[in-house]
């Protein structure tokens, strides 16, 4: 089974990535090809598992991103708890703010 260019199914894509990350792109083209009868271009596999690569590195960024601001609002609404229960000017309301 011949598949073009933007053809591939999910789970296809999936089959390519874990293959493409364990051997060579001629290997997991060699893999596929036994193991599923598919027919996928050595160059389509390294052109999928590199885009796979650029989504997971975005997600993680982004991930990473979404960590930040929610420990910065996090200490934002400890600081302001801290200084309506201690007051503005307790020590421990201002360790809390850091």
């Amino acid at each position: 089974m011949g598949l073009g260019e933007g053809m591939l199914s999910a789970g296809v894509k999936r089959m390519v990535g874990s293959s493409a990350v364990l051997v060579s792109f001629q290997e997991s083209h060699n893999l596929l090809e036994e193991l599923a009868g598919l027919n996928i271009e050595t160059k389509h596999i390294e052109r999928v598992a590199e885009a796979l690569g650029k989504d997971i590195a975005q997600d993680e960024c982004t991930h990473r991103a979404i960590q930040i601001v929610d420990l910065y609002h996090a200490k934002g609404t400890v600081s302001e708890t801290a200084k309506k229960i201690l007051g503005p000017e307790s020590r421990m309301s201002e360790e809390k703010a850091k």
